[in-house]
């Protein structure tokens, strides 16, 4: 396998070293692809294909953990080296970047020109664009800028089987037809390797706020200061369990975090708005808030074990609920090793711990029947309930829950894009 990609690819395009970023679920993998271009990395897949090599596309391997472990380990193809912005349009609000890039080079791009790509998904420094494309990843200002779906205009994808295809656009309108770039955001390499993104930015706030309440519950917060504070079209609104406060600075008690981005006098109006909320808010300078929510993304991307509820936001309370009861131990007591967060106006509650469960038996039982729980809960009303990162379940149980409905439809395009079935196979929903 190795000489033969070698042979295809070039001597300095294909490792045997370094293989430390690139573990999957602590497997090595048996060769780490970096071509340098397009055509390259096509050629990499068609001889994959040809040979029924797996493959487990990556940027900088932040996210490699993410869905479940394979059967068997697969050639790491990354986008690294294929980096840098190729097209960038202050006056239009878009930029065309390799998938290879760091976000926070993008970010750093765009700030010369008073803007921002509004991306802010837990990552780990070095996070690339095309990984966080891929998984559809984001973070708290998912409720006033969206997710990568609402943000990406064009993708070029390398299929399966070593086509490339160019499929949305460069600007904001596009022709109308089959919206290809929304099936791709989020299948997470399992209908090709994205090479190249267009993707609309945005403003960049004159002022960035945050107001920090506390309590002793978090029904106290919701009841009390989450209905007004939605009031300020707020940026982000994410309500901490005690541990996760404390894990970035905080005391330790129930936080909601409210920030409001825009202009000054938008912003001033906010301020006086939440002051007049019960709870006495803490407002924080610009440079302390950027440090805290830096700090909150870097927690959560240390995750070793985590499970993501997902339902209305008027459940939220049940699916905290589910989350403290996924936390307690075998002695019923709470964990402060677990982590809790809610994106609370989306109604997206995230539970994870930065150390395995491997060998907690008792505590691995009490995770899997709460997941078991939390589905029916919530099943009928369209929530889910999935574990994205759980190394070792027991037989039976499936990080992504039953297949869904369309699992015919969605088998059936993934034999399109990728025929001979050799992306990440078995990781994903299909």
């Amino acid at each position: 396998m190795i000489e033969r990609l070698r042979e295809v690819l070039g001597e300095d395009v294909v490792s045997e070293a370094d293989f430390s970023p690139f573990r999957v679920h602590g497997r090595t993998p048996p060769a780490i692809v970096s071509p340098w271009n397009t055509d390259q990395a096509a050629a990499a897949l068609r001889l994959c294909t040809e040979n029924g090599w797996p493959v487990e596309p990556a940027g900088a391997g932040s996210w490699l953990d993410w869905g479940r472990p394979p059967d068997r380990a697969g050639i790491v193809l990354s986008t690294e080296r294929m980096a840098g912005v190729t097209e960038f349009e202050p006056a239009d609000l878009t930029i065309s970047v390799a998938a290879g890039t760091p976000l926070a080079e993008v970010e750093e791009t765009v700030a010369v020109d008073r803007q921002t790509l509004g991306l802010d998904p837990p990552a780990r420094p070095g996070a690339t664009i095309g990984a966080t494309i891929a998984l559809a990843a984001a973070g708290p200002l998912r409720l006033s800028l969206g997710t990568p779906r609402d943000t990406v205009l064009g993708l070029e994808l390398i299929t399966g089987d070593g086509r490339i295809v160019r499929i949305g656009g460069r600007v904001v309108k596009n022709v109308a037809g089959y919206d290809l770039v929304r099936l791709i955001v989020g299948s997470r390499g399992t209908l090709g390797l994205i090479t190249l993104a267009h993707v609309k930015l945005r403003p960049a706030p004159d002022t960035d706020l945050t107001a920090v309440f506390a309590a002793d519950s978090p029904e106290w917060l919701m009841d009390r200061v989450y209905g007004a504070a939605a009031k300020v079209w707020p940026a982000a609104v994410e309500l901490l369990a005690p541990a996760t406060a404390a894990a970035i600075g905080r005391p330790s008690r129930w936080c909601l975090f409210v920030r409001c981005r825009g202009n000054s006098p938008f912003v001033a109006e906010a301020r006086r708005r939440l002051a007049a909320i019960a709870g006495n808010p803490d407002f924080l300078s610009e440079s302390d808030a950027a440090h805290l929510w830096e700090n909150f993304a870097n927690l959560e991307a240390q995750a070793r074990v985590a499970v993501r509820f997902a339902t209305l936001p008027t459940r939220l309370g049940d699916s905290l609920g589910m989350a403290r009861a996924a936390a307690e131990g075998p002695d019923g007591q709470s964990a402060d090793d677990w982590f809790i967060a809610a994106h609370a106006g989306s109604g997206i509650v995230r539970l994870w711990r930065n150390e395995t469960i491997d060998r907690d038996a008792g505590r691995t039982a009490i995770l899997v029947r709460s997941i078991a729980e939390a589905r029916r809960l919530f099943g009928h009303d369209g929530g889910t309930v999935t574990a994205p990162l759980f190394p070792q379940g027991p037989d039976g149980f499936d990080p992504f829950g039953q297949p869904p409905a369309l699992h015919e439809l969605m088998s059936g395009i993934r034999r399109v894009f990728d025929p001979a079935g050799i992306l990440t196979p078995g990781r994903f929903v299909v």
